[in-house]
């Protein structure tokens, strides 16, 4: 949308009369009229209608980092007399991930010898469960790309590997109370392709290329399987694949997982594509959720749940059949980088939020705080759960 007069594209929709929009240029101050239909969705085969074709368009894509190749309909909105656009992305058109078969079969052949366990029965007082929450990972993210970030922070495959022996160090504490064990990754496991989020809205500061990132996180759940097999008679890995910034990224990593567990340990590996999920051990329920979806909310489950989350929960509950008083149910999500445990705001579930594995990036320290970074042990016995955080230092 330009000005008729000047062809400025910095125009603004200012009220309505005879059934069109009166329009505002800010360059040369000249009003004019629009006849357009608010409430219709542009979608024809270039992914947007002719009105959307011209440079207002195309530079509200390109201001926000939008691929318009990936344009499915878009609908012209105007929010507090900015303009601005709602778009739909077609992700059947979006790039192929080009990690390759050779480097997947590189690295499942280099892991995949099969390892023994010798494992004798313990817990002979009741059967309990161990669970491992780690959530937002963000393999590949920096941290303090120019030096300027407000408290800088090191995250980088040193760092991870440091964080993933102090989680082998606690279980191997803990591991001779418990049969079972179950490790829970929440989604955002990898910080995204090409220094994208899955939307491709915003950019991505990284230390990692893909084929990098690839590796380390492969590696780093081979790893903790390698150390925790041997110590429980049942180990069973959870991954959220539905997040905003992992996406099908994500799930090719999970994939490989799967795939080398199974070869090398005979473990299941879940990798779940839905943004609500669930599965029951005992009398308990776990909804499991990254909070944000990679494709169709605008805004995610809240770290302080709201009475549309508790709603949109509730609905799931009573679709799977789950609202029972014999279910302890907890709702399990990532994403705010936060450890909130809210066991009140419903009768029906506890939603607890769990802190990042990751320091906070430059961006979350700019628009939020410096934030702890950490992960979740939760065991299990009978219809108790108990929750034990476990804390990183910081690191400049």
């Amino acid at each position: 949308m330009n000005c008729e007069k000047c062809g400025s594209s910095k125009v603004i929709k200012k009220g309505r009369r005879g059934g069109k929009h009166r329009i505002k240029c800010k360059e040369c101050k000249s009003w004019s009229t629009l006849l357009i239909n608010d409430s219709e969705t542009c979608q024809n085969d270039t992914g947007y209608s002719d009105y959307l074709n011209n440079d207002s368009f195309k530079n509200y894509c390109t201001e926000n980092g939008i691929d318009m190749k990936l344009v499915k309909s878009a609908k012209y909105v105007n929010h507090q007399g900015q303009q601005a656009f709602n778009i739909v992305l077609d992700y059947e058109k979006k790039d192929d991930l080009k990690i390759t078969e050779k480097l997947i079969s590189k690295i499942i052949n280099d892991s995949a010898k099969k390892v023994k366990r010798n494992v004798t029965s313990k817990n002979k007082a009741g059967k309990k469960l161990l669970r491992l929450i780690i959530t937002d990972v963000h393999i590949g993210m920096t941290t303090n790309k120019d030096g300027n970030s407000l408290y800088g922070g090191k995250w980088d495959s040193d760092e991870l590997f440091l964080r993933l022996d102090k989680i082998i160090s606690v279980l191997k504490d803990l591991a001779s109370d418990f049969d079972e064990l179950h490790i829970i990754d929440l989604g955002d496991y990898v910080d995204g392709w090409n220094g994208k989020t899955v939307r491709k809205q915003h950019d991505l500061h990284q230390n990692m290329t893909n084929e990098q990132m690839f590796e380390n996180a492969v590696v780093f759940k081979d790893q903790l399987l390698n150390n925790c097999y041997p110590l429980f008679n049942h180990v069973e890995m959870f991954n959220i694949c539905n997040d905003n910034h992992a996406g099908s990224f994500g799930y090719i990593v999970n994939y490989a997982v799967k795939e080398l567990a199974k070869i090398k340990y005979n473990i299941t590996v879940t990798n779940y594509q839905k943004f609500i999920n669930h599965y029951t051990w005992g009398n308990h329920v776990f909804v499991l959720s990254h909070g944000k979806d990679r494709e169709n909310l605008r805004f995610g489950f809240k770290p302080h749940i709201d009475p549309g989350g508790i709603s949109k929960i509730e609905e799931y509950l009573k679709a799977n059949d789950l609202i029972c008083r014999d279910f302890n149910v907890t709702f399990e999500k990532g994403d705010s980088h936060q450890l909130l445990l809210d066991y009140s705001a419903s009768d029906d579930f506890d939603y607890f939020n769990y802190l990042a594995l990751s320091p906070s990036s430059d961006w979350v320290q700019t628009n939020f705080k410096k934030g702890s970074s950490g992960f979740v042990i939760m065991e299990i016995s009978g219809k108790n759960k108990r929750i034990t955080p476990h804390f990183f230092d910081w690191k400049v």
